[in-house]
């Protein structure tokens, strides 16, 4: 998961592919392959395995994670297919993000995706709100702390900014 927090897709992959080939059938490896996919917007292999595996385990949120991602990317694509269904695919991405975190109340990442799909929409209050509860599930969760910056930087309050941005 670090690995892919920080953007180190090739070393991530690379790990995931070995532990596949070690176990198979291992649900939680599978999930993180297709968070990989989905964070690198190979977002056609994400959904296929994703199709897959939410039927096989629809209580992971891993996977409901991965698939807001899914549909976030896709509203930024170049496909007018994908754009032309901006709503629905955002409203489909708030509810997979809320899947995950009602199936798991901690799961810090889906609530700052949550965040940066609600800041992307205008919405900064309720971007905060699901910002600061990841940061209250961890602390140190850099992404989160950073997006609170961005929206200090935002709002003119440069020093609050120039605080998390450090941080």
């Amino acid at each position: 998961e670090t690995l892919l927090e920080n953007g180190e897709y090739k070393s991530a992959d690379d790990l995931i592919a070995k532990i596949i080939k070690d176990q198979p059938s291992n649900s939680n490896i599978q999930s993180l392959q297709t968070i990989s996919l989905a964070l690198q917007s190979k977002l056609d292999d994400a959904q296929e395995k994703l199709n897959i595996l939410l039927v096989k385990y629809p209580s992971n949120p891993d996977l409901h994670y991965a698939q807001g991602i899914v549909y976030l990317k896709r509203i930024e694509s170049s496909d007018m297919e994908y754009r032309n269904k901006a709503d629905v695919l955002f409203d489909k991405a708030i509810n997979e993000f809320n899947i995950a975190t009602e199936i798991d109340k901690n799961y810090h990442r889906a609530y700052n995706a949550s965040g940066v799909a609600w800041l992307n929409a205008g919405e900064i209050e309720r971007a905060k709100v699901d910002f600061e509860r990841a940061i209250e599930i961890e602390p140190k969760y850099a992404t989160a702390i950073d997006n609170l910056g961005t929206l200090d930087f935002l709002a003119g309050n440069y020093d609050n900014a120039e605080v998390k941005f450090i941080q």
